[in-house]
């Protein structure tokens, strides 16, 4: 997507600069800008009624977006295992096979309870190399899931590793890479992507069934609007005053 932008800008500006001021019709230009505030304005309308059926839904909380949660001191540098440290929480506060796979959109149906371990040692990672993957998930005794945690996107990320992850867990362990974005569906050693935007849809569907406290459900509910605005960027500061949310 950022190379395609990249691109895009590139080709608008070399088709500028074959025009001239003086020859160019800055008509069209008028018309294109109305076109597209009218388009923005309908876009804007649209959002704020699923804004205020979201807000509905999440009483007696808010949604997410509602909230300026933009990189805070703990998250300032962006780092990955400050976000793989509250998503194992997450999962952990989820207990069940059913809701993890539901979030990852994979098929889990494991009894016992669940429990994340973080950076935990294997056999295998880079070639004669041990390694840690970020989050491996056990139901029992029995390892199920093996998450590998990104905040950028897949192709730019270092996944060589992963076929050593794979050799070290076996084919009986699905394995998901996490991320932003990525042109593959399946990367080295097996693992299945999954972008940070549709897990967050995910746990948003969940929230509200989850018999949880207010507590539990606030603080995965922040962890959406962290990785919603932080990581997938699909919310900044500007937007929240264009809609009048700012707090």
């Amino acid at each position: 997507m950022e190379k395609y932008r990249y691109w895009l800008f590139r080709r608008w500006a070399s088709l500028g600069r074959e025009l001239s001021q003086s020859e160019g019709n800055w008509n069209y230009t008028t018309n294109f800008r109305k076109a597209g505030l009218s388009y923005l304005c309908e876009k804007e309308e649209a959002y704020k009624k699923l804004l205020k059926r979201s807000q509905r839904r999440f009483r007696p909380l808010s949604d997410p977006f509602s909230v300026d949660l933009g990189l805070h001191r703990w998250l300032s540098h962006a780092r990955e295992e400050a976000y793989s440290s509250w998503l194992a929480w997450i999962l952990a506060q989820l207990k069940t096979s059913e809701y993890i796979g539901k979030m990852f959109m994979v098929g889990l149906k494991h009894p016992g309870q669940v429990s994340c371990e973080l950076e935990e040692w294997v056999s295998e990672g880079n070639l004669k190399h041990s390694g840690r993957v970020d989050i491996l998930v056990s139901f029992g005794d029995s390892r199920a899931l093996v998450l590998e945690v990104k905040v950028g996107d897949a192709d730019d990320a270092e996944t060589g590793k992963q076929t050593g992850y794979a050799k070290s867990f076996g084919r009986s362990v699905q394995k998901i890479l996490l991320a932003r974005s990525g042109e593959k569906d399946k990367y080295e050693g097996g693992f299945v992507l999954r972008r940070w935007d549709q897990t967050c849809i995910n746990l948003r569907r969940l929230v509200p069934e989850l018999e949880l406290s207010h507590v539990q459900k606030a603080l995965i509910l922040a962890f959406v609007g962290a990785v919603e605005q932080n990581i997938a960027r699909l919310f900044d500061k500007e937007k929240q005053i264009e809609l009048g949310m700012e707090q």
